[in-house]
């Protein structure tokens, strides 16, 4: 019951909106992004066969990941303490849009700045995306422990109105308590039912007689249940002390007992008959363990719902593109060709072993193409400003030095350091598929032009299972899922090693699609849900420095793509991805010690 009144008083002081206004904004939001990234990613997917004059694409999008590292150091902080999630998700949102544009036009003078444009205010998009959810998940969470805490408390009310239901009818019974007696009985008084004051706090039921023993009675029984029902049922008794018997099955209830020469019994200390209620309450009270519980629960279901639409702009973008540019998509040689050393024996773009398959799109297509992206994008950013609410926070709205500076302290934690090489690989990974994956095997065995129905399997596999990750999580717990994860990485990788791809055999490339998407598709979602739950307190640096290693990982597997061989890249995401689980594993022992200290 305090834990319901507790959480009811913090709702109404925080102004705290309403479930299902929760639910829609982390909808809003989702929606949103996914409509700015069907358009933005179907447009990035093809710079390096859309926009090949001297490397301008390529280019472009080293110098975005570039701005995106620095920007995600220094402004998450101070923005969004400054001007609140909702304003900063929409001027982030709003930076996608020139380099989208520029795609009109792609010259340096357009998508360079462009691209500096986007790497600012990518940072801010995805810190601001996760401190909304971070907090929607928290206030999410008041409400389902203020739920528990009322059905405690109806419990007990239902309980309480049996006890006085209770005394009501025995005292309307008490006249005819002895129709059944013996001679020896006949001139007894008749029971009083009297009601005693217990600890000023519960009141007890009680029967006191002034009599001997030496008389047989019936005695009422009456039982409360759960149901607010109860039940009456007589029997022959001789009044023994010792064979007083307890007839309610309530903890919160009281228990009637027969009594004789004035003397009060006080039978309230026995189990309840429904264990269930247990779990969730501990004197009225939801524990502290349950109340992670389901916060971490609801954290985790919301990073997965938002990385389902996310993800899905994988799918929405690739089948834009692919109809959009097939008319105009001109192939020299569709037949695979045993020739080429393709999977992991290919080297880099200017080898001999990668055949130009496609040509640029005309400037017709193009124009459809990039027309078609920026009306989506300024669909998502009018979806996000009309219907997204503010998020009302006791935070600071002066700049400060520590806001600045609050990434560079954070990656000092402990817990933040061991988690460095798993979101330095979550970038390296996703940087893999669409640098080298792409090109190494289905470029190369295939052509280029399948690249988009390819990514059309990516998307859906990653999207389903950020998904599946945020409701697993909740009945088998994050770790074990981290771990699917790593073993369905390390599956991938040594299929990708011996695997020589061939366009006879087309399911293949679907199917090691789909296994790198399982791994995508699970940490991305539950590791961003692991750092809101480590640092909820300075959670806006917590995102930052995961965006910071995520970017960076990105500009490290797209530096050296073209000067080594595919198979030591494959290595090389082999040994991160390891040291990343074992640091995974390091700051999950570190939480659960923390969680196991009692609340002081």
């Amino acid at each position: 019951m305090e834990s319901s009144k507790s959480a009811e008083l913090m709702i109404n002081n925080l102004k705290i909106p309403s479930k299902l206004r929760i639910i829609k904004n982390v909808s809003i939001i989702s929606f949103g992004y996914a409509l700015l990234f069907t358009a933005y990613n179907a447009l990035s997917m093809l710079q390096s066969t859309m926009n090949q004059d001297e490397g301008i694409g390529i280019i472009s999008q080293a110098v975005t990941y570039a701005a995106f590292c620095i920007s995600s150091l220094l402004l998450p902080k101070y923005f969004i303490t400054k001007y609140g999630c909702k304003l900063t998700i929409l001027i982030s949102m709003i930076s996608y849009v020139p380099y989208i544009a520029a795609n009109f036009y792609p010259h340096w003078i357009t998508l360079i700045p462009s691209a500096i444009s986007v790497g600012l205010g990518a940072s801010l998009l995805w810190s601001s995306q996760c401190t909304y959810f971070n907090e929607s998940s928290y206030m999410y969470s008041l409400h389902l422990t203020e739920s528990i805490g009322q059905a405690s408390e109806e419990i007990s009310t239902s309980a309480s109105n049996n006890v006085c239901h209770a005394r009501d009818s025995v005292e309307n019974l008490r006249f005819q308590h002895f129709a059944n007696n013996d001679n020896s009985s006949k001139h007894t008084p008749p029971i009083k039912l009297e009601m005693q004051q217990l600890n000023n706090k519960q009141k007890e039921k009680i029967f006191i007689t002034n009599e001997s023993n030496n008389y047989k009675c019936n005695v009422v029984n009456v039982v409360s249940n759960d149901l607010g029902s109860t039940k009456f049922s007589t029997s022959k008794f001789k009044p023994n002390l010792s064979e007083l018997k307890r007839v309610s099955d309530f903890q919160s209830d009281s228990v009637l007992a027969s009594t004789n020469n004035g003397n009060v019994f006080d039978l309230t200390n026995f189990k309840k008959k429904q264990p269930k209620r247990e779990s969730f309450l501990s004197g009225s009270t939801v524990t502290t363990p349950n109340k992670t519980k389901i916060l971490e629960s609801t954290t985790a279901r919301f990073f997965g719902f938002h990385g389902l639409a996310y993800q899905s702009a994988n799918i929405w973008g690739n089948l834009m593109s692919y109809y959009v540019l097939k008319p105009s998509t001109e192939f020299q040689n569709n037949a695979s060709n045993t020739s080429f050393q393709c999977g992991a024996s290919f080297c880099n773009l200017k080898s001999n072993s990668y055949p130009e398959k496609i040509m640029e799109p005309s400037n017709e297509m193009r124009y459809l193409l990039t027309g078609i992206s920026v009306t989506l994008g300024l669909f998502g950013i009018i979806l996000v400003l009309l219907f997204l609410d503010r998020l009302e926070t006791n935070k600071e709205s002066e700049f400060s030095l520590f806001s600045l500076i609050a990434t560079f302290k954070f990656v000092k934690k402990k817990e933040s350091s061991f988690l460095i090489p798993i979101s330095f690989y979550i970038g390296m990974e996703q940087a893999f598929y669409i640098g080298d994956y792409t090109e190494s095997y289905i470029g190369c065995a295939w052509g280029t032009h399948h690249v988009g129905l390819v990514s059309i399997c990516y998307g859906c596999t990653c999207a389903v299972s950020s998904t599946l990750s945020g409701w697993l999580v909740k009945h088998v717990g994050r770790m074990p899922i981290i771990l699917t994860a790593a073993t369905v990485n390390v599956a991938a990788s040594i299929i990708l090693l011996l695997w020589h791809p061939d366009s006879a055999h087309p399911e293949m490339f679907f199917v090691v699609a789909a296994m790198w998407e399982i791994l995508t598709g699970i940490i991305w979602s539950q590791i961003r849900a692991f750092y809101g739950i480590l640092f909820k307190k300075d959670e806006e640096a917590a995102f930052a420095g995961f965006y910071l290693w995520d970017s960076l990982g990105c500009c490290l597997a797209f530096s050296y793509s073209n000067y080594i061989c595919t198979s030591l890249k494959i290595y090389i995401l082999l040994v991160v991805s390891s040291l990343g689980i074992l640091g995974y594993l390091k700051t999950e022992a570190m939480y659960s010690r923390k969680s196991e200290k009692p609340d002081r």
